[in-house]
């Protein structure tokens, strides 16, 4: 859940932080000024009882000069003779007194936003509460007060202030958006319409999970797994994938098989490059078919010229043998998409269509088809009747539950011969469950497939990422039909 939600968390955190410090900016500074004072008592202190007893004294009267030290009395005094520019109540808010414990020392503090008038005020304050303590201690008759305070370190006009503290205001703010991130991450992932695994996909369908595809690091770009480097994650994950093909039916195993999606960006064009690979690795003759007529991506991925394949067999502009390319992997050959014509359901819907998937399956051992998704046209679920197995790839934390579950109901009506559901963009713990192929499987064996001449291999939704700005906008347009 944090892995997934990392941005958000980021960015809360940095938001807030940010926002701390520029409160900070903004903010008018406070200074603080403080005076400290020692308080005696003048009784005869020659014998060692009366030193004690004059020190006691003294520490009993400290706690209630704090309290004098706001007193109206004392403010005003202060006020008055040291000409300061505030009134009593604004006074009583800027100074307070304080007592180091186990002395007879005293402590006036004062706040201010002038650092100048908090140094004034302090040992204005100071000043008065010495005359005036002076004055409630003498007896009457006397002329010696019984206690007295003396200055023992007077303010000094501060340079730097006490608040706001940068620093801490940062820290504290950005502590408070990552709960809050936190919290949000939590919030959307408890409440999320989107896959997050095979536990998910149980709610909404009964067909199984044939293969689950993590996310491979490795492969960066638009690049096959390399099925011939070792057993990688993503590799197993297509050998599997193959595997569970291969017991659809014993005595009838799939040949013809459709690759698609509920909406763009799930990761089927990945899905059908690899399983069409993976099939071709174990010795297969495979044809890769882009049947996607609206918008392709094999030629593209494959870097292949994007004049030439299955319209234009179509339509009768030339014989199959002509359209055929070769693949970047032995056994493999492809058949791009062709010209973009403007009736693609109606081409896919043709007897010339029908009659084609029997002479590929003729010539060749599996043909793979990398249809467009379900959900926007209708061109997946016209090829899904004619083919021998179909399957449904999603992507955790992108696919929507409820347009997997109104894709496979589409296919369903349709009678399609339903393989199965590939999870794509799983993530997978370093375990010792993979180290059992090799101590570099889970790290270092899944590089770029073999390429013959210019034909360079491609797969751009192995990061699983949206293929284009306009399929987020249809998925968005789905989401308002489908409420």
């Amino acid at each position: 859940m944090i892995r997934d939600g990392w941005l958000v968390i980021g960015l809360t955190t940095l938001l807030f932080g940010l926002v701390g410090l520029v409160y900070c900016i903004l903010v008018t500074p406070i200074y603080q000024a403080s005076a400290t004072m020692y308080i005696s008592s003048t009784v005869d202190d020659s014998t060692p009882a009366a030193a004690y007893q004059g020190s006691l004294a003294s520490e009993q009267r400290v706690a209630s000069y704090t309290k004098l030290a706001d007193s109206d009395v004392v403010l005003r005094e202060a006020i008055g003779s040291g000409n300061l520019p505030v009134n009593v109540a604004e006074a009583r808010t800027s100074v307070s007194a304080s007592t180091t414990p186990n002395t007879v020392l005293l402590n006036v503090r004062a706040r201010s936003s002038d650092s100048e008038l908090a140094a004034r005020m302090a040992n204005g304050v100071a000043a008065a509460l010495t005359r005036y303590v002076a004055q409630l201690e003498t007896p009457a008759g006397s002329q010696e007060p019984l206690v007295k305070l003396s200055m023992v370190s007077p303010a000094a006009q501060p340079d730097t202030p006490v608040s706001p503290n940068t620093l801490r205001t940062v820290f504290l703010a950005a502590v408070v958006g990552l709960i809050l991130g936190l919290g949000l991450v939590f919030v959307r992932n408890r409440f999320s319409d989107r896959v997050k695994g095979e536990a998910d996909l149980e709610t909404v369908t009964d067909l199984p999970v044939v293969a689950t595809v993590p996310t491979d690091t490795n492969i960066e770009g638009d690049e096959l797994v390399d099925f011939a480097a070792g057993a990688s994650l993503a590799a197993e994950s297509y050998r599997k994938l193959r595997t569970s093909l291969s017991f659809a039916d014993i005595d009838n195993p799939p040949r013809t098989i459709l690759v698609t999606s509920a909406v763009g960006g799930e990761g089927k064009t990945t899905t059908a490059m690899n399983l069409a690979a993976s099939l071709a690795e174990s010795g297969n003759s495979v044809l890769l078919v882009d049947a996607d007529l609206r918008r392709p991506q094999v030629a593209k991925r494959m870097k292949l010229p994007v004049g030439i394949g299955l319209t234009n067999w179509l339509r009768g502009d030339a014989p199959f043998g002509d359209l055929v390319q070769t693949g970047p992997i032995e056994n493999l050959s492809i058949m791009t998409s062709g010209p973009q014509p403007p009736n693609p359901a109606e081409l896919l819907d043709s007897e010339r269509m029908v009659a084609g998937l029997k002479e590929l399956s003729a010539k060749y051992d599996y043909v793979v088809f990398d249809s467009p998704p379900i959900l926007p046209v209708v061109d997946a679920v016209i090829l899904s009747k004619t083919v021998d197995a179909v399957l449904v790839v999603t992507r955790v934390g992108y696919s929507k539950m409820k347009y997997v579950s109104a894709a496979i109901v589409s296919l369903q009506r349709a009678q399609a011969r339903m393989a199965g559901v590939v999870l794509t963009d799983t993530r997978y713990a370093r375990s010792a469950t993979y180290a059992y192929y090799g101590p570099s499987s889970a790290s270092s064996d899944t590089v770029v497939a073999p390429v013959k001449d210019s034909a360079a291999v491609g797969v751009g939704e192995q990061t699983m990422a949206p293929r284009a700005d306009t399929e987020v906008e249809e998925s968005r347009g789905l989401d308002r039909n489908l409420r």
